[in-house]
């Protein structure tokens, strides 16, 4: 998950924050690019206007910040140079506009081997204890079932070991299936360990608030004989919410939760997205 070391274009096409007042965002942005008042109803024609050429990443934002404070929506382009740089091919729609994909991603892989390992352990032993106790199966049905539960375990594994991913282009965040169950009948059909299989995605402009949340549970596992026990460990909790609304993601380390969190926040601000719950700062909670 990498948004440094590139160069950008700040650009204008005419969006602005729902509310804002039309007459003063035309005055602001007249007086930013030294045009004639005269002329400030081309602002919100839906042309494209390049407000600042060759910006840095740490710049990216403090100029959207102050935009959004006027209520106007700016984006963000990787200049030509740094397209052309990075071998990228690039359709030329208007002089500063280059076509590319913007896709980053956040891969918790000791998370996605645990969320399969598991469960297929799990339903492995059940699926075969009970046949073994009431029709005396052996180990013979204990690898046929291993090899069913397979049907099951692949899915997790696909949808888990692709981790988060944010494609600024398509306005797109998608990551693991991660619902929680909201009636006795979906905890009766095992709504949780059904959604671990698929994959979900919201809007990027959808996002209105990202907190972080640290939680303990009792690990799966006690390696240490001496324990009466398993040891608790630490979980690393992603609150992810707005219109769509909330979503709750697990990582293995904290590290791997505000690398996921910084990456989201960054892609937030370069769709103009002001995120209210949320500020640049990643706090240990």
């Amino acid at each position: 998950m990498e948004f440094m070391d590139s160069i950008y274009h700040v650009i204008f096409r005419g969006k602005l924050v729902e509310g804002t007042n039309k007459n003063k965002a035309s005055i602001t942005l007249s007086k930013i690019l030294k045009i004639p008042q005269s002329q400030d109803n081309e602002f919100l024609s839906g042309k494209t206007f390049v407000i600042k050429k060759n910006i840095t990443n740490e710049q990216v934002l403090i100029i959207s910040k102050k935009f959004l404070t006027y209520g106007i929506v700016v984006e963000f382009i990787k200049s030509k140079e740094q397209v052309r740089k990075s071998n990228e091919t690039t359709a030329h729609e208007t002089d500063v506009q280059p076509s590319e994909s913007e896709k980053k991603s956040t891969v918790d892989i000791w998370y996605a081997i645990k969320s399969t390992v598991y469960p297929h352990f799990y339903l492995s032993v059940i699926l075969w204890f009970f046949p073994a106790i009431l029709a005396g199966a052996g180990l013979q049905w204990l690898f046929i079932v291993n090899i069913l539960t397979l049907g099951y375990s692949i899915p997790v594994w696909l949808a888990t070991s692709q981790g988060y991913i944010i494609d600024i282009d398509n306005n797109e965040f998608t990551f693991p299936a991660s619902d929680v169950e909201n009636n006795f009948i979906e905890i009766i059909t095992l709504k949780k360990l059904r959604n671990m299989m698929h994959r979900h995605s919201i809007k990027i402009t959808e996002i209105r608030a990202l907190n972080n949340e640290k939680g303990r549970r009792q690990s799966r596992v006690n390696f240490d004989a001496k324990r009466k026990t398993p040891p608790m460990r630490d979980q690393w909790l992603l609150n992810v919410s707005g219109e769509f609304g909330s979503q709750q993601f697990e990582f293995d380390s904290k590290q791997k939760r505000d690398e996921c969190r910084s990456m989201i926040f960054t892609a937030c601000s370069r769709k103009g997205n002001r995120l209210r719950g949320a500020s640049d700062f990643n706090l240990d909670l």
